[in-house]
Parts: C-alpha cells; sequence; structure tokens
C-alpha cells in the first residue's frame, strides 16, 4: 500500500430565496464552499441513489434566488418582484423620505415611490453563489456600465417582463438563461416584454485551459477543469422582441 496525506473535500452549499415586492440588498450573503485538491471536474447531477457526487466533482456553491416560483394570476406569472437593477452602490442610502429627510429603515415607513430591487455585482461575486436566479415581474436591467462574474460553471437564470442586458456577465464553462415573457406586471397587452442584448455587451462563458505542468517535474495542477464551452439561451416569449445589437458578442467557445 502507499501513504496518502489527509486532504479536505467540500461538499455543495445550501440555497437562499428571497421574495417580496419591495427588497433591499445592502448586506452580504456566504454562499461559498470549498473545493479540496482531488475535487476539480465540473459537478453533474447527484444520482438518485447516492448521498454525495462524485469526490473528483467539484462541489456546488450557493443558489441566490430573488423572486418566487409557480405563482400565477389570471394564467401570468407574479413573481412578486418589480424591476431589478444589477449596477453597482448601495440602495438604502439613496432612499428618502416624501418630506425629503433620508430614509430611516428603523423607523421610516418605506418610500411610496422605492419600486425597484438593487442587485450588486459585489454582492453575488463576494457571496461566492454559483447559482443566481432572478425572477420579476418587470425588467431585469444590467447596466452598461457593470461587469458581473460568476465563478466557473457558475449559471444565471433571468425570467422576467423584460430583460435588458447592458454589460458584462462572465463565467468560464457557465451556463445563461435570460427569458423575457408577459407577467402581471408587463401584460401581453403592453407589448414590453423584449429582451435586448446591447450593443456593448459581452456574455463569456467560453472554456479554458488548465495547465498541469507548468514546470518538468513539478507538483502537478490543483486547479478546476473546464475545458469545455458553456451555454447561452436568450428567450422573447409571448409574442416579445428578441433584440440581439450589432456589436454585442456572446462567447460559448471551448
Amino acid at each position: 500500500g502507499g501513504y496518502e496525506a489527509g486532504y479536505v473535500e467540500g461538499k455543495d452549499a445550501g440555497s437562499i430565496v428571497v421574495a417580496a415586492p419591495r427588497v433591499a440588498l445592502d448586506g452580504d450573503i456566504d454562499a461559498s464552499t470549498v473545493a479540496g485538491i482531488h475535487q476539480r471536474l465540473p459537478a453533474t447531477t447527484v444520482a438518485a441513489n447516492a448521498l454525495y457526487r462524485p469526490c473528483n466533482q467539484m462541489p456546488l456553491s450557493g443558489q441566490l434566488t430573488l423572486g418566487l416560483t409557480g405563482q400565477n394570476i389570471s394564467d401570468l406569472p407574479n413573481s412578486l418582484l418589480p424591476d431589478v437593477r444589477i449596477a453597482d452602490g448601495l440602495v438604502l442610502p439613496t432612499l428618502k423620505n416624501a418630506d425629503g429627510t433620508p430614509f430611516d429603515p428603523l423607523e421610516d415607513p418605506l418610500p411610496v415611490d422605492w419600486d425597484f430591487v438593487g442587485l450588486r455585482p459585489g454582492l453575488i461575486e463576494s457571496s461566492g453563489a454559483s447559482r443566481v436566479n432572478i425572477l420579476a415581474n418587470g425588467t431585469v436591467t444590467l447596466a452598461s456600465d457593470v461587469a458581473l462574474t460568476l465563478p466557473g460553471d457558475g449559471s444565471l437564470a433571468i425570467a422576467a417582463g423584460a430583460v435588458d442586458i447592458e454589460g458584462d456577465v462572465t463565467a468560464v464553462s457557465g451556463t445563461l438563461t435570460a427569458v423575457a415573457r408577459p407577467t402581471v406586471q408587463l401584460t401581453p397587452a403592453s407589448g414590453l416584454s423584449t429582451l435586448v442584448l446591447g450593443e456593448n455587451a459581452q456574455l463569456d462563458f467560453a472554456g479554458t485551459w488548465t495547465n498541469d505542468t507548468p514546470v518538468p517535474g513539478a507538483v502537478s495542477g490543483q486547479d478546476a477543469v473546464l475545458i469545455d464551452g458553456g451555454a447561452v439561451t436568450l428567450t422573447a416569449q409571448g409574442g416579445g422582441t428578441l433584440d440581439l445589437r450589432a456589436g454585442s458578442l456572446i462567447d460559448v467557445s471551448a
């Protein structure tokens, strides 16, 4: 037999669901996990008769879900969340009371004109969450000056009345699914269920190479093996418009 030193084997993280008509996400979330030196391959679905995934697969980081699924009013999705803006900066310091004084979340009622959910890229990136789901009745917007980076093999799923991606989203060998569909807020009659990929937007879900022997005789590499290209699916339902503007880029190469 042979001797093998002890090592860490990380396990999948859990999930967090946040759903309300008005949400301030100015705090922090920890959805991280730990990958051991032998856990290098992309995670797959755990078999029904297995307690854990194979020991050579990366553990899944946490899942962050904003909005509800499976809730309908008059056969139209109702995710509770209004518009969602993916942009830098905290929300609470920008809110004002009706008289113009700064909003105090401990004392003051919610401002009536606060009609969006602000989601900081830094919140997602610092949390370690690799699976992010956003469901909204209004429009989900990723601003042109925003670059959102998810962990390798990560996923971003958006389902909203409308989707406007103007900035960059990156996840090595990852997955993006964005769906614009009529909702209780943006009904079929409104004609506003559009999905736009802006002229400067870049969706980079390409695979990458891993150099296991950077120097002859060196210890084998321990980085994740994410060679395959990812997947990007953009859909406009219910007669909506899919607008992929000139200059936008989608990269799912291996």
